[in-house]
């Protein structure tokens, strides 16, 4: 048992279908239904009724729903943890981009990530090479804030 089918199964015990499931997950369809195959298998145990127009959760499918949320909750607060600094702050987060690129990603991403109060730091810059990609991800090249 692994984090990722956990989430799987979760997610699809929320859309009530594979498919929304795999689409609000940014995954294909057969790798979700594989992965939570594979979770019923390992646990001997089915956790949805399939059927034509979607996938229903047996009761014992509820109950491991249930503790799969608690445990997915649990992992989300460590990780909590992990991403504050000592000094309050959030990581840092640096995004190198070529320079033909920078102004198509900049100009939908910039407000967007204002919009959600990145962390003092965090940038942006244009990297017309891979070695001014390297620097610029070691915080040499300059950036945009």
């Amino acid at each position: 048992m692994n984090l990722r089918q956990l989430r799987y199964v979760v997610a699809t015990a929320d859309h009530g279908t594979m498919t929304s499931a795999a689409q609000a997950l940014y995954v294909a369809q057969p790798a979700l239904s594989r992965a939570v195959r594979e979770l019923e298998r390992e646990l001997g145990l089915e956790l949805f009724a399939r059927s034509g127009r979607g996938v229903v959760l047996t009761p014992v499918g509820e109950q491991v729903v249930r503790q799969a949320r608690a445990a997915l909750d649990a992992v989300d607060a460590i990780e909590g943890l992990a991403v504050t600094r000592a000094d309050g702050r959030g990581a840092e987060l640096r995004i190198a981009v070529t320079a033909s690129l920078e102004p198509e990603l900049t100009g939908g991403l910039i407000p967007a990530s204002r919009a959600t109060s990145l962390p003092c730091g965090s940038g942006w810059c244009a990297a017309p090479t891979a070695t001014r990609s390297r620097r610029c991800c070691a915080g040499a090249a300059p950036t945009w804030r």
